[in-house]
């Protein structure tokens, strides 16, 4: 079975040879998480069968470099496992598992919220945006009747009133389902109506001009769509 210490020998062309000697530097080596243009740089050490993953996110070069610990492993002859956690001071921490295959040594990513290609080696500076800040939860916000945001965390991108009491609430990245099905909706502001808001992706979603959008369907009492204010919260 290929390992990925010989891997990344193969790459560097140190010439040092694939063993099992603990606490063995392999090398440091650069990914980009594609489509944000965020590189990692991970200095690889071997630790018996496992690997350690220790670097910098480099946060675009706009944002602070942010520290990442991890872990990988050989999975199969064809491709490595990655496990590592970005730890940014102001914001908390983000999770993520890779795979890379062990032909062009790029691969994916994903952490729950998103997800893209791993990309070995890019060319600096990388291309895109950089990565939101990882928040206690996904996204929140308050939205007048009009569809404007009275505010909202960073995530949310716009709102679009599609008709009467129908609101597409549009991100920045496309959440989960699980979490859009796990958001919770209330009304906000003044008034004494007997009006009625509830979150329907899942149920009885209603289409919307961009994909991944917080489906939120405000009813009266008779059960006819009408205008209103409410907060949302998407876990």
């Amino acid at each position: 079975m290929k390992t990925l210490t010989a891997t990344c020998v193969a790459l560097v062309l140190t010439g040092l040879a694939a063993t099992s000697a603990d606490a063995q530097t392999v090398g440091t080596f650069r990914w980009q998480l594609s489509p944000f243009c965020n590189v990692l740089s991970l200095t690889i050490v071997q630790q018996g069968s496992s690997y350690q993953l220790t670097g910098t996110d480099d946060g675009c070069g706009t944002t602070s470099v942010a520290p990442v610990t991890g872990t990988a492993i050989v999975a199969s002859a064809s491709s490595v496992v990655m496990g590592f956690s970005v730890i940014s001071p102001a914001a908390g921490s983000r999770q993520y598992s890779a795979t890379i295959n062990l032909t062009n040594f790029s691969g994916t990513w994903d952490d729950g919220d998103g997800s893209g290609t791993f990309t070995f080696n890019p060319v600096l500076p990388a291309a895109g945006s950089p990565r939101a800040p990882a928040e206690r939860v996904f996204a929140f916000g308050q939205i007048r009747e009009d569809a404007s945001i009275r505010n909202s965390s960073s995530r949310v991108a716009t709102v679009t009133r599609v008709s009467a009491g129908r609101y597409c609430v549009n991100f920045t990245e496309t959440p989960a389902q699980v979490r859009l099905e796990g958001a919770v909706v209330s009304l906000a502001g003044g008034g004494t109506s007997a009006i009625f808001a509830r979150v329907t992706n899942g149920q009885q979603p209603f289409p919307c001009p961009l994909a991944g959008a917080l489906n939120v369907n405000i009813v009266n009492g008779a059960g006819v769509n009408v205008d209103g204010r409410f907060s949302f919260v998407v876990p």
